[in-house]
């Protein structure tokens, strides 16, 4: 029988050992490699070791049970086990050396056959993405030109691009803690003073302080770490809201300035801050914002507003769409923004949960229609309607839902009683009543039919004053700044005088938030406002205040010639092991495209068919370990297999075959088993990864979907060398290492509160650059990925697998420049309350780079952070492409202004220019065509 397995159930120890214990038992009768005589390709069979695995495991049914059914291990997540255990690590090396040995019993005529030479691959059929054609793309040589792009003061050239950035910029405010404990002893002093019931009140507030200063000495208790993760971590995401909000604000100001028709925007702006106003109102009852809307679905109002991302499904809104900079300092936090505008475009891409929403609706009508949906959902789930095959799940989307309805109806509805007839729909929904739902439904369709008048009426000529705003070139750029203030409510401090004598000094969520779970620290973002300085409330808890800066920008044609560029691929010097992988074998004719099977190499089958209502059983998760294990293993020891033989370099394109829709549990799952495999083999071996679906692969499709099939083709084969020629180029470095590294948590102890003893994952990639000639530079055959696990207390201060790449890099390829881009200082994070600033700086710590640098003076290290912003293009300019040589204006550009004894350096500048033009606003010739952008790429040195 199925055992039930739920990872939303503080993740559910297994016990990985028993599954690697079993693979090792089935692999040593079984080998998981099928050939049959003559067979151009091999194939891996997972699906049946893994059902081998689970008949072994169900078969101890006592252990399974024990295992499912409560009883919880060391660590609280599924991926997570001991660093140091040896035992799994033996299992490992076991199942590893017994496919090797499966794969001596092989003929070496069928592993030569595995192996395609570059000229093989050639078979000059453009339907088949495996194919290396050089007269098509990706492989045949590019040539083409660069046109130069400048930002400085002589304004030489055409206008054409515009680019708003928007500067956060704060006081450091050391003393956050200081502060905060002080505001919480305040408030309850005020508690304490107006209560008639207690009459000895300077004792009980002895009693409640010794408590408070208690809480905030330790630095690991739950609530303290809750409230450092709100102010450090998730305010940040509010206030990259309200930058999106003052953006709006910021343009109108500017239109007003332009006198031009500003009433519909206007409009727009004042109910956003109204909704801000209603969502914060200290006398708003639970009836209001608390509904539960089924038996098991509950939402609360403000906590969906509450959240970062409340505003980002409204048709008209700025949106922070590139991080530039972020400085940390004992004296302050500054924060460089890029600001995207966003219309009512045509939503063209089909929506994950409801594929049946038609294509091409706006956004408004898309998230109306989304909502109802979702809302029927709901009302099909209070009334037993649903079929079998009704899927409840996505009434994880009913708070959304209803956010969605409650944001259009008060912003876009001209209905002069709303709110009244808001707070009665509200109140229904928190009871229970019966028509409560029907009622929003109806609303819902009210809008949804509404949409055309509140597009002419409303919606429609805010983007045109925008865009008059945002294309007229005659205006000299402007500039705007605010004061803002971010406030803590007082609901964020339990009440109860009683409670916190005790001890209970924050609400539960913040304890709950301690522990990885972030859903209860999102709660707590409605006690979270942010305020202009003029509106800010005298009584708030605390408040911390910082600046918004807006600044706009114009890029400029340059007169200079035009620089041609010539880019090559180079597919001669490899051999190539194709993989084909796709969840289930059949009939090999029925699903796949025949030529993908004459040139594959090795052919994989990696997962059965599961049900939705099966993907949280233990047999599917032992059936997910099973196959990556198998897959992992399998294609590592048969590359060792054929490169130890052959002594060639060897390339493995992998294409995975979707049957359906990527939002399949089974596809999620291919997606991440193959991203993952393509990751870790890249740390020996050259390996590409892509996806298509089958219907993609139609024949009677094929004209139509061509661009799909050479566009996978392209990103399969991008792992290939690249050489880039242009005249009258130098580069700076024989050899450059482009480092990227990041980390991610993946496990924590259970009884262990402590930052420390939490399992990070560190994973990075190493590109190489080489200098040919004194106009050609290469994209180096030296592609490398490194990732292993560590305590958080040893990558804090030693990761000793990111000091090793730098130091194999120096050593075994003479590398002596490296461009090193962290994760820090990119946190994107307020990091308010962090004590240790080189603690915050993570991989871009003074005594980790030390250590890089230990007895190699020659070698050159440069940390860098890269994004990349929008600005908007200026119609009529006929480019394909343009680059920024200015280097020093472009500097000066992004620090704005900062001194000149600034350490960040612009390095590289481009501008993606290609203009294209929205299919809706050529068929239909709409007054309002895509607001469209150009991403302009930012990399800058910290010197």
């Amino acid at each position: 029988m199925p055992h039930e397995v739920n990872p939303s159930d503080n993740h559910l120890e297994f016990l990985h050992r028993k599954i690697m214990k079993a693979i090792d038992e089935v692999i040593s009768h079984n080998s998981p490699f099928r050939h049959k005589e003559n067979a151009r390709a091999l194939g891996l069979d997972c699906v049946n070791i893994a059902k081998d695995v689970y008949g072994i495991l169900s078969s101890q049914m006592s252990s399974v049970d024990g295992m499912v059914k409560g009883k919880k291990g060391e660590f609280d997540t599924f991926g997570a086990f001991p660093i140091k255990d040896k035992k799994l690590a033996e299992s490992v090396e076991n199942i590893y050396a017994k496919l090797l040995e499966h794969l001596d019993n092989l003929s070496p005529a069928l592993l030569a056959r595995l192996l395609k030479s570059s000229a093989q691959m050639d078979n000059h059929n453009r339907d088949n993405i495996f194919s290396i054609i050089n007269q098509y793309p990706p492989f045949q040589s590019k040539g083409g030109a660069l046109q130069p792009v400048s930002t400085g003061d002589k304004k030489s050239g055409e206008k054409l691009f515009r680019a708003h950035l928007c500067k956060v910029q704060m006081k450091a405010v050391g003393k956050v803690h200081d502060d905060l404990q002080q505001a919480i002893s305040n408030h309850y002093d005020s508690l304490v003073r107006a209560s008639d019931e207690i009459e000895d009140k300077e004792e009980a507030l002895s009693e409640i302080n010794l408590k408070i200063k208690k809480l905030f000495d330790d630095d690991e208790n739950i609530a303290i770490i809750g409230l450092r993760e709100l102010l450090d971590k998730e305010t940040s995401g509010l206030i990259r809201r309200e930058v999106g909000i003052a953006y709006l604000e910021y343009l109108l100001g500017n239109a007003k300035k332009q006198s031009l028709q500003t009433a519909a925007l206007e409009k727009i702006i004042n109910n956003i801050r109204q909704v801000e106003d209603y969502i914060h109102d200290p006398s708003r009852s639970n009836s209001d914002c608390m509904y539960q809307v089924t038996d098991e679905h509950a939402c609360d109002l403000r906590e969906v507003l509450g959240n970062a991302d409340a505003c980002t499904n409204l048709p008209v809104i700025g949106l922070v769409d590139g991080s530039l900079e972020e400085r940390s300092s004992q004296e302050e936090r500054v924060f460089v923004f890029g600001i995207r505008f966003k219309a009512n475009n045509p939503v063209t891409t089909p929506d994950r949960d409801f594929p049946e929403l038609k294509s091409g609706m706006s956004v408004y009508a898309r998230h109306l229609a989304k909502a109802i949906k979702v809302l029927e959902l709901a009302k099909q789930f209070n009334t037993a309607r649903g079929g079998e095959k009704t899927d409840y799940k996505k009434l994880r989307l009913l708070g959304r839902s209803i956010k969605t309805v409650f944001l259009y109806y008060m912003i876009f509805s001209d209905h002069p009683e709303k709110l009244k007839w808001w707070q009665q729909t509200a109140i229904g929904l928190h009871n229970r009543e019966q028509n409560a739902l029907d009622r929003l439904l109806a609303l819902a369709n009210t809008m949804l039919k509404a949409e055309e008048k509140a597009t002419r009426e409303t919606i429609a000529p805010a983007i045109a004053t925008l865009k008059e705003v945002l294309t007229n070139k005659s205006v000299a750029s402007f500039t705007g700044k605010r004061r803002c203030h971010v406030l803590l409510g007082k609901q964020l401090v339990n009440d109860d005088i009683h409670d916190a004598a005790e001890g209970d000094i924050f609400i539960k969520d913040l304890h709950k938030s301690a522990r990885q779970d972030m859903n209860p620290l999102k709660k707590c973002l409605r006690y979270v406002h942010i305020v202009k300085a003029q509106n800010a409330p005298p009584d708030a808890l605390y408040s911390i205040s910082f600046d918004l800066s807006f600044y706009d920008s114009f890029f400029y044609a340059d007169r200079k010639e035009k620089r041609a560029v010539n880019v090559s691929t180079q597919p001669q010097a490899w051999h190539f092991l194709p993989v084909l992988v796709q969840p289930q074998i059949t009939k090999a004719n029925d699903i796949y495209h025949k030529p993908l099977t004459q040139t594959a190499g090795l052919m994989v089958q990696i997962m059965p068919g599961i049900k939705p209502d099966k993907s949280n059983t233990f047999e599917f998760f032992v059936y997910k370990v099973t196959a990556a294990v198998v897959f992992l293993l399998g294609l590592s020891a048969l590359c060792q297999k054929l490169s130890v033989q052959q002594k060639l370099k060897l390339a493995i394109p992998l294409l995975r075959l979707h049957k359906g829709d990527e939002t399949d549990i089974i596809e999620e799952y291919l997606h991440s088993v193959c991203a993952a495999v393509t990751f870790l083999l890249n740390e020996k071996y050259t390996m590409g990864t892509q996806g298509i679906q089958l219907l993609n692969l139609n024949a009677n499709q094929q004209k139509s979907l061509r661009y799909k099939i050479t566009n996978a083709r392209s990103s399969l084969y991008a792992f290939l060398p690249k050489t880039f020629t242009a005249s009258g180029f130098a580069p700076a470095f024989g050899k450059l290492a482009i480092v990227i590294v990041t980390q991610r948590v993946a496990g924590k102890r259970r009884h262990e509160d402590k930052d420390d003893f939490r399992i990070v994952n560190l994973f990075g990639r190493v590109v190489m650059l080489e200098q040919l000639d004194d106009k050609t530079i290469q994209l180096s055959q030296n592609f490398l990925t490194f990732a292993d696990n560590f305590y958080k207390h040893e990558i804090d201060t030693y990761p000793k697998l990111l000091i090793d790449t730098i130091h194999r890099l120096y050593d075994e390829y003479g590398v002596r420049d490296v461009l090193y881009i962290a994760k820090t200082p990119f946190t994107s994070n307020l990091n308010l309350t962090q004590k240790d600033s080189q603690k915050a700086l993570y991989f871009l710590s003074e005594p980790v780079l030390q250590q890089m640098m230990k007895k190699r003076a020659d070698l050159n290290i440069y940390p860098a952070f890269c994004d990349k912003y929008p600005a908007r293009m200026f119609g009529g300019a006929k480019l394909n492409a343009v680059y920024i040589d200015d280097v020093p204006s472009i500097q000066k550009h992004v620090q704005m202004d900062r001194n000149r004894e600034s350490q960040i350096v612009t390095f590289l500048n481009i501008a993606n220019g290609m203009k294209v033009k929205g299919k809706e606003a050529e068929k239909n010739s709409t007054p309002f065509p895509p607001f469209l952008t150009a991403n302009l790429i930012l990399i800058c040195l910290l010197l």
